[in-house]
């Protein structure tokens, strides 16, 4: 009677489980395919609650199994591996996660990215020989260490997008082996073989180890972190308590989603001494060197901090939630960060470059991280749980704190996919207990599911119908390598709607010089195009983009002021669809040529105006910097130095220079306003002319909107 009840139980377990993982797999459809987020929700609530149960009675039946029973089950199915079979499994999964991030990467990524580009920039400007800088103020700010590894590729490459993505590609590859051996470490070698290959065959991971985006640094530095604290811990060595701390102050050189690390480490310091009151005691000078080598590492960086705090700070002051909560009057933005913060690996992650609709996680992976989840809160006191746990969570404060998506909260990438593997290993060792003469059709249901799931990622990400991914700019790409072969030889004018410049610009770079330099002058605006001058010179090309109506016919007004121009066509090569239409125009515009018919009425009076205000603007921050000592500063960033007469660091100069706003003399104080850029100690004003200026007079800028202007005049002070 007591074998058939323990029969009964053992099945009701497995039924539990079963209708959990359907009802999981329902919930996801629901929430995914449907986008119905209440019936998803309260699907999914049924179905943690029937595995609770399940997990229950579980508990129940090892609590009434004899003990030698129990003995001889863990000695068949928790017993470590073979060395040489660990090492060849090993090696089988990190080819297949080298094969995913290497397959068609040609083509897979279809473009480049505005982000990586900037990357890309940045480290030619390093290989060029830039003095040493861990942190950058442009861009919004970004730390600096992935443009190192950038430059290493790009001196064996040359500055190629082949070059930017293979080192992601270098990065998500280490992240595999780094990743399996903390798993290892943490919890067990077989859990830590089927996350490894969860890790390999992980769309979110395997989409940042192509794009080239710093943030792909993150998970590999929390593997590196909590290997060796949780190694110096278990083992006191003092060597692994150094190793740690060094890894822990580098890792605040790649990403701000890193800086939630050394919370996440004192946790776990937190949780052993709790644990073990007397650590703190016997184990002081372990503890102060790992400090100290935090410090060390963190030096660079925080002796930047320190002296650029407002630089170092004002993407997180951007983002803050604080401020978003200030100006709503309520708590909702928080709230809101906070629903989406825990429905990204689910339903959506609200990402704006990769992942807008779609959740980080597909199904059945999304389905095994829940009931996974689920198993490590119920051990949390267990070390490996507890460490993996606190990783998830405060990587989740870091973009609860911002707008949480795929890259800010890419530190939860290594627990979440820890909890999915844990969900099928404690499934698998469960029935192997339970069943033991069945183990080798439970080791290949196991096998079938990680088949299945590495299937379904090629499918999805690799394979002829693979998901499209907006943030990649195919298009762009295509036009940069056009631009490459042309510049040099012809100036060059774009005419398009959102062609990010980064992505031009990285793509049109000649091979010397500041790459930041643009070998062209870009426009979202069709009627800008027709007052910009071809040189004397050298060709000119007008290269305008296809679809607009507007783009039509400044190409037709152009083809008729030009006619011994040439048209050519760039064709996307994997479509044969015509992305923009090329106008060369030959050295001095060609016979009937005319400069002057499209300089709108009053241009030379206005361009007087601009001039004038700007002598008087100029003075009036001499007086200021005079009386107090400096001039008053956008942190080095470029902004509209008055709109509207209500913001801007200018405008406490209206009154004294007898103005009612310091806004260009259109009237459009956003588009045509002067620009206003200073550290304290000096400053730069722009204004954009309608007519050409002198070339001294002419200022290169990084501003979107003064990109696109043909002539920028500038005043230094």
């Amino acid at each position: 009677m007591i074998l058939g009840r323990m029969r009964s139980s053992k099945l009701t377990v497995i039924a539990a489980a079963a209708v959990a993982v359907a009802l999981g797999v329902g919930g996801q459809y629901l929430l995914v395919e449907r986008q119905d987020l209440s019936s998803g929700l309260i699907v999914w609530g049924v179905a943690i609650t029937i595995f609770l149960l399940g997990i229950w009675r579980a508990k129940g039946i090892e609590d009434h199994v004899p003990t030698a029973t129990a003995d001889e089950r863990n000695h068949d199915t928790d017993s470590s591996l073979p060395l040489r079979t660990e090492a060849i499994l090993f090696m089988a999964i990190l080819a297949l996660g080298i094969f995913f991030r290497l397959y068609k990467i040609e083509t897979i990524p279809p473009g480049l990215n505005s982000d990586a580009a900037w990357n890309g920039l940045h480290a030619i400007r390093i290989t060029n020989g830039l003095e040493y800088a861990p942190y950058v103020a442009e861009a919004w700010g970004r730390e600096t260490m992935f443009h190192y590894v950038i430059a290493s590729f790009q001196l064996l490459l040359g500055p190629t997008q082949l070059a930017i993505q293979l080192a992601a590609v270098a990065v998500g590859t280490t992240t595999l082996a780094a990743f399996y051996f903390l798993v290892r470490r943490l919890i067990d070698t077989r859990m830590a073989l089927i996350a490894m290959l969860l890790l390999s065959a992980s769309g979110w991971h395997l989409t940042f180890s192509r794009v080239g985006w710093r943030a792909i640094l993150v998970p590999l530095f929390i593997a590196l972190v909590f290997f060796f604290l949780t190694k110096a811990l278990e083992e006191r060595r003092m060597r692994d308590f150094v190793i740690a701390g060094l890894a822990l102050g580098l890792s605040l050189g790649t990403y701000d989603g890193a800086r939630m690390l050394p919370f996440a480490a004192g946790a776990l310091i937190l949780y052993e001494i709790v644990r073990r009151p007397s650590f703190i005691k016997s184990h002081f000078l372990h503890l102060a060197a790992f400090a100290g080598a935090f410090l060390v590492a963190f030096a660079p960086l925080g002796w930047y901090a320190i002296h650029n705090w407002f630089d170092f700070t004002f993407r997180g002051r951007t983002l803050w939630i604080g401020s978003q909560i200030e100006q709503a009057g309520s708590l909702e933005p928080l709230f809101i960060n906070l629903k989406h913060a825990l429905l990204m690996y689910n339903f959506r992650a609200n990402g704006r470059d990769f992942f807008l609709d779609q959740p980080l996680l597909d199904t059945p992976v999304s389905v095994f991280f829940t009931l996974g989840l689920v198993i490590a809160l119920l051990r949390f006191r267990q070390r490996g749980y507890f460490a993996l746990l606190a990783v998830l969570g405060f990587s989740l404060v870091v973009g609860i704190a911002s707008d949480p998506n795929g890259n800010r909260a890419i530190g939860t990438l290594l627990p979440v996919t820890a909890f999915a593997a844990l969900f099928l290993y404690e499934s698998w060792r469960w029935l192997n207990q339970a069943y033991p003469r069945y183990q080798p059709l439970f080791s290949a249901a196991l096998i079938a599911v990680l088949l299945f799931v590495t299937y379904s990622t090629f499918d999805s990400y690799l394979g002829p119908d693979r998901r499209s991914q907006v943030g990649f700019f195919p298009n762009t790409s295509v036009v940069g390598r056009y631009m490459h072969d042309i510049a040099g030889e012809n100036a060059i004018y774009v005419a398009a709607g959102n062609w990010p410049r980064d992505t031009l610009t990285y793509f049109s770079y000649q091979g010397e010089g500041d790459p930041f330099a643009l070998e062209y002058q870009y426009t979202t605006d069709y009627d800008q195009l027709l007052r910009f001058e071809p040189g004397s010179s050298e060709g000119t090309a007008f290269i305008i983009q296809s679809e607009p109506k507007e783009g039509i016919e400044a190409l037709d007004v152009l083809q008729e002021r030009f006619p011994a121009a040439e048209l050519d066509h760039i064709w996307r090569p994997t479509d044969d669809r015509l992305i923009a239409n090329v106008l060369f125009v030959p050295p001095g515009g060609g016979p009937g040529a005319d400069f002057t018919a499209y300089a709108e009425p009053g241009a030379t009076e206005r361009d007087l105006v601009r001039r004038q205000e700007l002598l008087d603007i100029t003075g009036a921050l001499g007086e200021f910097e005079r009386s107090t000592g400096g001039f008053p500063s956008t942190g080095g960033l470029i902004a509209v130095g008055c709109a509207n007469g209500a913001i801007g660091a200018l405008c406490q100069f209206q009154d004294e220079l007898g103005a009612e706003t310091l806004a260009d003399a259109r009237a459009r104080p956003f588009r045509w306003g002067y620009w206003y850029q200073s550290d304290g100690a000096s400053f730069t004003i722009f204004a954009a002319f309608e007519l050409p200026i002198l070339q001294d007079e002419s200022c290169r800028t990084t501003d979107p909107i003064l990109m696109a202007e043909p002539h920028v005049f500038c005043m230094h002070g």
